[in-house]
């Protein structure tokens, strides 16, 4: 039998690629090959993963991206069955998506588009949004946003409707974009993750009787952060002596105080709460990851997305309109019994319940088979 032959690319957020390849290795590895090819290459020491091609446009000119990345595609056409496309992005130039997905339809290729959500959805609607957060939350009628994808975004979507096999989203407001796309939740192999991540896992709250909070966005602007920082100043002045918070890397810069991978699990290692976001309306890989370091997560559901929340989900919803209160239950509960572990052992039934690649055996079947 000849194997089906993937190909995964071409921005991987999320470490997407490595989880999804390394599944196909370990579980179809008589069926099927996977490959890689990414354009934008996160530095080794941000989180190990790796790719088969690596055409880094902060390091070649763009010149010499065009025909290298032509060449690969010219390549591909005769090397892979499936394309499997993350981000928005496909081998070629943007100018060129629409005559490459043809070109792919006319080989008789399989291509599924994977959408992750700033490739369709608008930083102006998410700043617009945050600038009038409470009006939004509040449903104010003279609130006026601009559309939640620009017109380069509509055009994709209108594209990958048009010439690919299957649509994939991660969260579930780009359905309102996208009614017949999947819903495919974000996920990580967790065995390989806390086999890897073990020297992490301290789990005592350093040792210290505070409560620690941490916030730590990739992006000031675009996860509500403002209004969570202020929160946590009032939150500040009411227990003085029994908490602390994390800012990791605020006072370097005021837009963004992101961390790499390994330093954030680091931090979660050591914080009793972690708040995501107060914007998007979903959760992502972050809390995710701080339900696997065993913290409790806030963050911000869209009441109309709730339906899509799986049984006993263990993240606290909250909006900036209740944010406060809602800490404030949290630190009174740990102040009375704070056990990482125990939160650890029941987040954990979660995870790999709705967020482990094992658990989504059969979509991938149906995705890449």
């Amino acid at each position: 039998m000849t194997k089906k032959r993937i190909l995964f690319g071409a921005v991987d957020i999320g470490y997407r690629i490595k989880t999804y390849s390394d599944f196909i290795h370990a579980n179809y590895g008589q069926l099927a090959e996977a490959e890689s090819i990414s354009k934008y290459v996160l530095p080794k020491s941000h989180y190990s993963t790796s790719y088969t091609f690596e055409f880094p446009i902060n390091k070649i000119s763009s010149l010499k991206m065009y025909w290298k990345t032509f060449w690969f595609f010219i390549k591909a056409l005769f090397r892979y069955d499936v394309f499997h496309f993350l981000s928005g992005e496909t081998i070629l130039t943007w100018k060129l998506r629409k005559t490459e997905l043809i070109i792919y339809k006319l080989f008789r290729k399989k291509v599924i588009m994977h959408f992750v959500g700033s490739d369709i959805r608008s930083e102006e609607y998410l700043l617009s949004k945050n600038n009038q957060l409470k009006k939004y939350l509040l449903k104010d009628k003279d609130l006026v946003l601009p559309p939640i994808s620009n017109t380069k975004q509509l055009k994709l979507i209108e594209i990958a409707l048009n010439y690919s096999d299957k649509i994939i989203v991660s969260t579930p407001d780009l359905l309102k974009l996208i009614p017949t796309a999947i819903h495919l939740p974000v996920m990580l192999n967790f065995d390989e993750f806390y086999e890897n991540q073990i020297n992490h896992f301290k789990n005592d709250s350093n040792s210290s009787s505070k409560i620690k909070i941490l916030h730590s966005p990739s992006g000031f602007g675009l996860k509500g952060s403002e209004y969570i920082n202020l929160v946590l100043d009032e939150i500040q002045q009411i227990y003085p002596n029994q908490i602390e918070i994390l800012l990791p890397g605020k006072d370097k810069n005021d837009n963004i105080y992101s961390l790499s991978r390994y330093e954030l699990f680091e931090k979660f290692s050591l914080s009793d709460i972690v708040i995501d976001q107060m914007l998007i309306g979903w959760y992502g890989l972050k809390s995710i990851e701080a339900l696997a370091y065993g913290c409790e997560v806030i963050c911000y559901i869209e009441k109309d997305l709730e339906k899509y929340l799986p049984p006993q989900c263990p993240i606290i919803s909250a909006n900036i309109l209740n944010l406060k209160e809602l800490i404030i239950i949290s630190i009174e509960k740990l102040l009375k019994q704070n056990n990482k572990n125990q939160r650890l052992q029941k987040n954990k039934e979660y995870i790999f319940k709705h967020h482990d690649v094992k658990a989504y055996n059969n979509n991938f079947k149906q995705f890449w088979l």
